[in-house]
C-alpha cells in the first residue's frame, strides 16, 4: 500500500478467507497475522503490521470468537498491547465476555492496551448483556474512543459504535446518493485485472498462471485505489 503517511496497523474482521488462500492477501512491507476458521463462513481476523513495528503474538485459544493478541513495539521503543476480535452474532454472548476478559488479562501487564474489532453487541439497547459487557471493560480499565453511532438496522436499533469524523452515517437520507458518488468511478482507476461491484461490495479479480504475477496485479490495484482515495476523493 502506498500512502503519504505510513499506515502502521491494519485490522480486518469477518475476513472470510481460509488458511489455504491467505497467502494471496499478503501485503508488501507488512507482516500478516491471521486467526481463521475454515468451518465458519465469513469469520476470522487479520492483523497487518508494518515492518517498522515489532509484533510479538501471544497464544490465544477461544471458542466463541476469533482473537489476535500480542505486544507491539514501535520504532521509538514504546510498547502497548493489542487485542483484535471478531464475535460472530450466533455465538454465546455471556461466554464471549468471559473469554474476552481472560484474553485481555494476558496482556494487561503491558499497561497500555488497545481493544479493537467487531463484537456484534447492540450497545443502544439497555440489556443485562450490554451492561455486563460495558462493566467488564470498565473493570479492566478501558476508556471508549467512540463518540457516535454509525450503524443502524431496519428496526431502528443501533448496533456497535465506532469512532469516525468522516463519511456518511448509515441510515441517513443522503447516504445512498453520497455512497454512489464515492464509488461509481472506482472501476475506471484499475489498469489490470477485473473489478465487480454489487451494492456495497467490491471484488478485485486477477488471474494468471504464475501466482506471483496475480499477486502483483492485485497489489498494483490496491496501490492505485489508495492513491485515488488520498489525492482525488
Amino acid at each position: 500500500m502506498n500512502c503519504p503517511q505510513t499506515i502502521h496497523l491494519v485490522i480486518i474482521t469477518e475476513a472470510n478467507i481460509s488458511d489455504r488462500t491467505k497467502s494471496l492477501f499478503e501485503l508488501v512491507n507488512y507482516e500478516m497475522n491471521t486467526q481463521l476458521r475454515d468451518s465458519r463462513k465469513g469469520r476470522g481476523v487479520i492483523v497487518y503490521v508494518h515492518k517498522s513495528i515489532c509484533f510479538t503474538r501471544l497464544f490465544s485459544s477461544t471458542q466463541n470468537f476469533e482473537c489476535i493478541t500480542g505486544e507491539l513495539t514501535t520504532e521509538y521503543g514504546s510498547t502497548f498491547g493489542l487485542c483484535a476480535v471478531y464475535r460472530p452474532p450466533d455465538t454465546n454472548r455471556t461466554q464471549f465476555i468471559e473469554e474476552l476478559r481472560n484474553q485481555i488479562n494476558k496482556i494487561l501487564p503491558l499497561n497500555n492496551v488497545v481493544l479493537l474489532g467487531d463484537i456484534n453487541i447492540d450497545l443502544k439497547r439497555k440489556t443485562s448483556i450490554t451492561k455486563r459487557y460495558l462493566n467488564t471493560l470498565c473493570e479492566l480499565g478501558f476508556e471508549s474512543g467512540i463518540n457516535q453511532f454509525t450503524r443502524i438496522d431496519k428496526r431502528g436499533s443501533l448496533s456497535s459504535m465506532i469512532a469516525t469524523d468522516k463519511g456518511t452515517a448509515q441510515g441517513s437520507i443522503l447516504g445512498p446518493t453520497e455512497y454512489l458518488l464515492y464509488v461509481n468511478d472506482m472501476c475506471n482507476i484499475f489498469t489490470e485485472g477485473s473489478v465487480y461491484q454489487f451494492a456495497d461490495d467490491t471484488c478485485l479479480v486477477a488471474a494468471h498462471r504464475d501466482i506471483r504475477e496475480a499477486q502483483r496485479v492485485i497489489q498494483c490495484n490496491f496501490d492505485l485505489l489508495k492513491r485515488a482515495v488520498v489525492t482525488e476523493w
